[in-house]
């Protein structure tokens, strides 16, 4: 069951990835790039940098259709660039620390996650996946405790919920895992979260039963 949660739980962390890319800074390019295919959204930003455009806006969405198109390299090059042009919104960090995480380089990817709450400790993504990364270096206290002040920021957030079941479950406490669990369910009926969240209701039930 752990290996079949953990990989739920990546794959929600790419969806994350995904929702993080479309959450563009607001600026002048988002309506410009809006509907428009990764490609095309880098053509457009590459005749704008010809013509001596070279903000961080620009770099930013940039990075995000490189990393949409797997380009990980590419997409790390204009994050960082976006980074020296302007290091206080942290969702630039975020989407940083999910290029190196893609890459495997952990430490790097807790390093811009850690630079996210640096300057936005509000922000919830960066929580999240700062406290996978801990989750995924066997440090399952930490992990938790960053969980939790996501949920201190947004008690309704399903990805949050389902990782505090995982780590529950895992640590066999298993009505904490259930309660977790079970709200996922009612945050995300439908999604791909609460499909997997209900399946692992039925699976320590079962398991419970068996004892």
């Amino acid at each position: 069951m752990n290996r079949r949660m953990q990989t739920v739980a990546l794959a929600a962390l790419a969806l994350l990835a995904l929702a993080a890319v479309a959450r563009a800074l607001e600026d002048d390019l988002a309506a410009r790039l809006r509907g428009r295919s990764d490609a095309d959204r880098i053509e457009l930003l590459r005749r704008l940098a010809e013509r001596g455009r070279d903000d961080a806006a620009l770099h930013f969405h940039m990075a995000n259709a490189f990393y949409a198109l797997g380009e990980i390299d590419s997409a790390l090059a204009h994050y960082q660039a976006a980074a020296r042009r302007d290091s206080s919104d942290s969702r630039i960090w975020v989407n940083m620390g999910i290029a190196w995480d893609e890459k495997k380089q952990v430490g790097a990817a807790r390093q811009a996650w850690e630079r996210a709450l640096a300057v936005n400790e509000r922000d919830v993504l960066a929580w999240c996946h700062l406290g996978f990364a801990w989750y995924r270096l066997g440090r399952p206290e930490r992990a938790m405790d960053l969980w939790r002040k996501a949920l201190a920021i947004d008690p309704d957030n399903a990805q949050v919920h389902y990782y505090l079941g995982m780590a529950f479950a895992d640590r066999k406490i298993f009505r904490e895992a259930l309660a977790e669990w079970n709200r996922v369910v009612e945050l995300d009926p439908e999604g791909r979260l609460g499909r997997s969240a209900r399946d692992n209701v039925k699976l320590i039930r079962q398991y419970l039963e068996l004892e």
